[in-house]
């Protein structure tokens, strides 16, 4: 029998909050259930084997099987933890980001480059890593050791750039994006960095949401 596909939601980060307000970014009401709710089902629902990456068991415990990370500071350093565990294909999620239908074809479907990062370059913002290929698995950790232990905050663009031989301060978008970062611009998928990003009545989330709870 064929495995499923690993789909890891990193869910790990000590930004886990909405600055000082007590509210978990992952848990927020997208559509009548929690963002990471829909994501898992997302993702499941398209064949994934999906494994909630956090050390908040008492928050996301609803959302399992978990995986504790050894260690959690930044990004990199979660997805670095999960190193022994990958196999196959390994699609990288991230549990404050909304996917859209489409988005989530894409990434279950991505078979045409060894890897690939999915983003928006204007915004500066990568929803998912996806990568396969045993032989590509130590590129893969080279750069999350190394963007472990230079000042790049850990986070995902880091390793991207690492990989894709990028300048570290690109001073413009075309700067930060190579061959292999998939632009969803004009996709209505993005992370949740602020809570005025869910309460802006300008945004009607409920009109854009096209892979709602049956």
């Amino acid at each position: 029998m064929m495995k499923k596909p690993l789909v890891l939601i990193l869910a790990a980060g000590k930004q886990g909050n909405f600055g000082d307000d007590k509210q978990v970014k992952q848990l927020i009401d997208i559509g009548g259930e929690p963002l990471i709710a829909r994501t898992k089902r997302q993702f499941e629902q398209r064949g994934g084997s999906v494994l909630v990456v956090t050390w908040r068991i008492d928050a996301f415990w609803p959302y399992r099987p978990i995986f504790i990370p050894a260690s959690f500071e930044t990004t990199a350093d979660t997805l670095y933890s999960t190193r022994y565990i990958w196999d196959g294909r390994v699609r990288v999620l991230l549990g404050d980001v909304l996917y859209s239908s489409r988005l989530a074809d894409m990434i279950m479907g991505d078979f045409h480059l060894s890897w690939s990062v999915f983003g928006n370059s204007k915004l500066m913002e990568i929803f998912a890593f996806t990568f396969s290929e045993k032989d590509f698995y130590i590129h893969i950790i080279k750069a999350l050791d190394a963007v472990r232990r230079i000042s790049q905050k850990g986070k995902l663009w880091g390793v991207y750039r690492v990989i894709e031989h990028l300048p570290s301060k690109p001073s413009g978008y075309k700067e930060a994006i190579g061959p292999h970062f998939i632009e969803m611009d004009g996709d209505y998928s993005q992370d949740f960095d602020h809570v005025s990003q869910i309460d802006n009545p300008k945004i009607d989330w409920l009109s854009h949401l096209d892979d709602r709870i049956r």
